[in-house]
């Protein structure tokens, strides 16, 4: 069928990850949980970042890919303790770091370019 979704086997899943440094390439995951039928992946989103937010000793800077930046997310997340930024669009294969100028970072091995916010 052209034009048709193909049907595929599979779960969805949402993950929280911290980037504890100011400097580096690791990301410690918070919470790595299945988006089961019942929700989609904006209710699961707003539901983790709320539970990190509240065991979390300060106000985190959060970022999002382009598909959170909808008033459905603002909405939900309004209450939240945390700066959202959406909308942000990097190729697939990057990787973002926190707390400095978005500024491409040299790799000493090949893949990703190293983006540190």
């Amino acid at each position: 069928m052209s034009g048709a979704k193909p049907v595929t086997l599979g779960q969805g899943y949402s993950t929280i990850a911290i980037i504890p440094e100011t400097s580096g390439s690791w990301a410690l995951p918070l919470l790595h949980q299945r988006i089961t039928s019942f929700e989609n992946p904006i209710q699961k989103a707003s539901a983790q970042l709320k539970l990190v937010c509240e065991n979390l000793p300060t106000r985190p800077i959060s970022l999002w890919d382009s598909e959170y930046g909808c008033a459905s997310f603002i909405n939900q997340t309004s209450d939240i303790p945390a700066e959202l930024t959406t909308g942000i669009g990097l190729p697939n294969n990057a990787c973002i770091g926190l707390y400095h100028n978005l500024v491409p970072q040299n790799n000493v091995r090949s893949g990703a370019t190293y983006y540190h916010l």
